[in-house]
């Protein structure tokens, strides 16, 4: 029960930080930003809360994470380009800073799921 709590939250945290992206990307919408913001916080804790810490994360499952958080946060950049949204702040896909970040977060979450499988042969 815990562990599926603990998902719903990662989900919840996922959801409100491409909400902050839709509202970056869309300045028609009148939410303002601490909304999000506060439910990031609010679902950071809880997922620290019901997370299971005498469980070890295997190094692949981090790894599998990592890439799919970042295709996943690429695609939702190129769905609000593609719709016609356009970042007030410079984040959209058209931004190699953006893409840099990107290859950088799985390049080393990569590193380090070699180490951990070199370490352990």
């Amino acid at each position: 029960m815990k562990d599926k709590l603990n998902s719903v939250f990662q989900a919840l945290t996922l959801l409100a930080f491409l909400s902050i992206l839709v509202i970056d990307h869309f300045e028609q919408i009148n939410i303002p930003l601490g909304v999000p913001l506060i439910a990031i916080i609010i679902f950071v804790i809880a997922t620290a809360a019901t997370t299971d810490i005498s469980k070890q994360t295997e190094p692949r499952t981090k790894f599998v994470r990592n890439l799919i958080f970042t295709i996943i946060l690429i695609v939702f950049l190129f769905v609000l380009d593609a719709i016609g949204g356009v970042s007030q702040s410079g984040i959209g896909i058209a931004n190699p800073l953006v893409w840099v970040l990107a290859v950088i977060s799985v390049g080393f979450s990569y590193m380090g799921y070699n180490k951990t499988l070199k370490s352990s042969e």
